[in-house]
């Protein structure tokens, strides 16, 4: 699902949530996107950017947005 230079690692959540903790070969740790149950029976999707003191903040919000985007477009994929 995510792009080769991205590393992800699944964390399991309280709640029955749970979290890709994201990395990018270049650009460090990014943050993680976070899946909790939705009451309609899909699935709400959240991220989270880290703001490291290197400023690439902007960076890596643009990077979890499009990421964020791709895992949104495959759970409603998976759906139909």
């Amino acid at each position: 699902m995510f792009p080769k230079e991205i590393k992800a690692e699944r964390e399991l959540l309280e709640g029955g949530r749970f979290a890709f903790n994201l990395r990018h070969d270049t650009l460090g740790e990014l943050g993680r996107i976070v899946l909790q149950p939705a009451q309609d029976g899909g699935s709400h999707v959240s991220y989270e950017v880290i703001d490291l003191p290197d400023g690439r903040f902007n960076q890596r919000k643009a990077m979890m947005d499009s990421l964020a985007k791709t895992v949104t477009a495959a759970f409603e994929k998976a759906r139909r």
